[in-house]
């Protein structure tokens, strides 16, 4: 059980954290957040459902999860943008380049890239993943559509044809004798 000064630290704890995610707005669990245009997510969502052509309801499920992780992906970019922009502002032109250098060093352009990294790995592991499914969906549909068209048309018996006889036609070859029970045993 634990007492009541540990569960007032980590209400303090889960504040802090609420207030960070809520700031950096990176580790949302809503896809769309307030001030983003939804049309725009159903544009990306659209775009990439057109190209990738999910036909199972798996397969629509991680059509979702690849335009969400790019979507959390574009957000980044612009978030970290607009902060470089911020920081810039105020500058003199010749110093820009210089005080740019050293804000991609900081800590804040670290968790940015940390943060974009985790959604490139979530949008490339759904795309392998839908990848391999589609792949084997078509080989299924490929095999059972080649075993209906092989059923509806049967392939024609294979006729051999035995090699002409190496004897010429006035040798007859020795037939075989087959022995029956008339024949007397021999001794071997």
């Amino acid at each position: 059980m634990s007492s009541t000064a540990q569960i007032a630290a980590n209400q303090a704890n889960s504040q802090l954290s609420t207030r960070n995610a809520m700031k950096f707005g990176l580790t949302s669990s809503q896809i769309i957040l307030p001030g983003e245009n939804e049309a725009d997510f159903e544009a990306l969502h659209a775009a990439l459902a057109a190209q990738l052509q999910p036909a199972t309801d798996l397969e629509s499920m991680l059509l979702d999860d690849i335009a969400a992780a790019e979507w959390r992906l574009r957000r980044i970019e612009t978030v970290q943008n607009g902060w470089l922009t911020d920081r810039l502002n105020g500058t003199r032109p010749e110093h820009r380049l210089a005080k740019a250098a050293l804000l991609m060093m900081s800590d804040e352009i670290r968790r940015f890239q940390k943060y974009a990294a985790s959604y490139r790995r979530e949008r490339e592991s759904a795309w392998r993943k839908l990848a391999a499914m589609q792949k084997e969906r078509k080989a299924e549909e490929k095999a059972k559509s080649e075993k209906l068209q092989n059923e509806a048309n049967p392939a024609p018996p294979v006729i051999v044809r035995r090699r002409s006889s190496a004897f010429s036609p006035l040798e007859t070859p020795a037939q075989p004798h087959v022995l029956t029970a008339a024949d007397p045993p021999t001794m071997s």
